[in-house]
């Protein structure tokens, strides 16, 4: 749930310089750690043994504690260790930075009454940090409503309540809502995996999430296109909701890096119907013309429609006229086969 890039820093640093966990060092955050409980797993607890062999086993086994505060550091740290154990890296190939950082490790242990209180204190931010932590996002706060929701929590369904509770503003308690109650836990899952590669505040909004436009039977349907709404709407088979973040992951990932930001309103939403038009004019091509001509033509127009060049396209067609949809009127299909008068 963190940016990819500032992970990526954050374990060159670790391996480099070291785990800093001694708030003793300048410019280091003290840690706050607490004993792991089920709220805080995705899957049972499973014992690891130590990197060294030579080590004692007399402390809290590999991955057995929770980080409360120091939390993107710390995963920095794990995730190092993981790589050495799954590579079979040799200690002595280690920096010794690295690994005299991980013999001690300095830490407080919360006294927090509940995992609510855990969660909440984990959001706080110190002096030594506020020049350079970024501020949570929705995918952030989703994972803690995820650990509140097995420790017993009521689920946050109110925009209004999470606004206060939080701290947040407006369009991120409600982006927060849509990803627990109002978007397909399919499209959730998406949406974790797309913005785990990407970045969230790089690929998608706060904005985009707040108006609902992965929510279920959201529509993209405008003035001039109400009769085309059936098409334009999210459904619950969430076939037209996957494609735009399929639209949305291929448009972003074949920006050059230096021009890469987050879809805008204007420009999302302007996917979604071409999107919506897309899907609607695929489905009357299988229907109405030979099987084996769709088949031949299908993967070219899909790969056509996938690198954007169909989309002014299908909206002049949408804007020009009016369902049921008449494939002589649609040029790239005509492109492909010979579409009779009564399609």
């Amino acid at each position: 749930m963190c940016d990819p890039f500032d992970m990526t820093v954050l374990m060159e640093l670790v391996l480099s310089e070291g785990f800093r966990a001694n708030p003793n060092d300048p410019g280091t955050e003290k840690l706050a750690i607490w004993p792991i409980t089920d709220a805080w797993l995705q899957d049972k607890y499973k014992p690891l043994p130590p990197l060294n062999p030579a080590d004692e086993e007399d402390g809290p086994p590999p991955f057995g504690v929770a980080y409360i505060k120091g939390w993107r550091r710390s995963l920095a740290a794990l995730i190092c260790c993981e790589g050495v154990r799954s590579l079979d890296i040799q200690l002595d190939e280690l920096t010794d930075n690295f690994k005299a950082s991980l013999k001690v490790i300095h830490a407080t242990v919360g006294a927090y009454d509940s995992t609510k209180a855990a969660v909440f204190a984990a959001r706080g931010v110190t002096m030594a940090t506020t020049g350079t932590r970024k501020a949570p996002n929705a995918m952030n706060f989703l994972r803690q409503f995820e650990v509140l929701g097995k420790a017993g929590e009521a689920e946050w369904n109110d925009a209004g309540k999470v606004a206060r509770a939080f701290n947040v503003g407006k369009l991120e308690s409600e982006a927060i809502v849509a990803l627990q109650s109002k978007i397909h836990h399919d499209i959730v899952d998406e949406l974790k995996s797309a913005t785990r590669t990407r970045g969230m505040r790089s690929f998608v909004t706060h904005d985009l999430l707040s108006k609902g436009i992965f929510n279920i039977s959201f529509t993209s349907q405008v003035a001039g296109l109400e009769q085309w709404s059936a098409y334009l709407t999210n459904g619950q088979n969430n076939e037209l909701a996957s494609l735009f973040l399929e639209r949305l992951k291929g448009d972003w990932d074949r920006l050059p890096v230096g021009v890469k930001k987050a879809f805008t309103w204007k420009d999302a939403s302007v996917i979604h119907a071409a999107c919506g038009g897309y899907l609607g004019i695929r489905e009357s091509f299988q229907k109405n013309v030979p099987a084996a001509d769709f088949a031949a033509a299908e993967p070219e127009i899909k790969s056509q429609f996938s690198l954007a060049v169909l989309d002014n396209e299908i909206l002049a067609f949408l804007e020009g006229s009016v369902p049921p949809i008449q494939l002589k009127n649609v040029r790239f299909v005509r492109t492909w086969v010979v579409v009779r008068d009564t399609y």
